[in-house]
């Protein structure tokens, strides 16, 4: 048996595209609801409000075809981004996903001052974050096509790359049977495979409040950013919280391995170097992600 996995020194996981000192600046706020961790940064100088909604759940929680958190990572967005049946104007955002979270963020301008508008404009990208405990209701045939956006994400981020090509034929050499081993994008035959009743089934047991972390960040203070939460997911259930198996899951190789390989698409070497370590940082806020 090999060493237990847990948190790898060659990656940074990416806490929300925010740099340190935003980090530092976040405050956990308890709430009378049942989500799993409510976070706030007031920060009065932010030119945007901003929230991102963590869940504990990536493609090492999934089972079957390779790219399921992914593909309901595509269509949770799109089923999300609606409002009274309207898609929610004057705001952008983003989703992504790994093997450990998948991350939803969204933003809005703010005003000069915060006003009854800003508050209603949380409340939409809170809507936003209510809508994501929702079973997706697309239209089928647009939920089925949205494969072929994911197809071509796989062809412009892995096959015409050969770097990563790389990672993620060492990392599964490495990982062996581990969850952690694999493909978060899929594969064009996994991708083939993909069924809508394998992403409802995946969104059913892991998109629960009991797994779900809200950051809020930007010129709205703890107290408001609190009451905001508590009107939006005051009444909701908990659900399951994932126990996230693959951390007692043994991982095949050393503590470090140095792996080469010969890139068919290229005549090349590669050679990757990967170190392990425990997954505790210290930090509770860093553990989140």
């Amino acid at each position: 048996m090999g060493p237990r996995l847990c948190k790898f020194l060659f990656v940074l996981v990416p806490l929300l595209a925010l740099h340190a000192s935003a980090q530092a600046a976040y405050v956990e706020v308890e709430t009378k609801t049942a989500l799993r961790g409510v976070w706030v940064h007031h920060d009065i100088d932010a030119t945007d409000l901003r929230v991102d909604v963590v869940f504990v759940a990536g493609e090492a929680d999934a089972s079957g075809p390779e790219g399921i958190a992914h593909y309901l990572e595509h269509l949770m967005y799109w089923h999300a981004d609606r409002t009274d049946q309207k898609l929610v104007h004057g705001r952008s955002g983003n989703a992504w996903v790994n093997q450990y979270v998948t991350v939803y963020l969204g933003t809005v301008p703010r005003s000069h001052q915060f006003s009854a508008r800003q508050t209603s404009e949380i409340g939409k990208l809170l809507s936003f974050a209510h809508r994501l405990l929702t079973v997706p209701d697309l239209n089928e045939t647009f939920m089925k096509r949205e494969r072929d956006i994911v197809a071509r994400e796989y062809d412009l981020r892995v096959v015409e790359n050969p770097d990563r090509r790389s990672w993620d034929a060492n990392f599964k050499r490495l990982a062996g049977d581990n969850p952690l081993g694999r493909n978060v994008v899929g594969t064009r035959e996994s991708i083939a495979s993909l069924s809508l009743e394998q992403a409802e089934a995946f969104h059913r047991k892991h998109y629960s409040p009991a797994n779900m972390y809200l950051f809020i960040s930007g010129a709205v203070n703890r107290n408001t950013a609190r009451k905001l939460v508590e009107v939006e997911f005051g009444d909701v259930e908990p659900g399951k919280r994932n126990d996230q198996a693959w951390r007692r899951a043994a991982m095949a190789s050393p503590i470090n391995t140095t792996v080469t390989m010969a890139d068919r698409y290229v005549e090349a070497q590669a050679i990757n170097h990967m170190r392990l370590t425990d997954w505790t940082s210290g930090d509770r806020l860093t553990d989140i992600y």
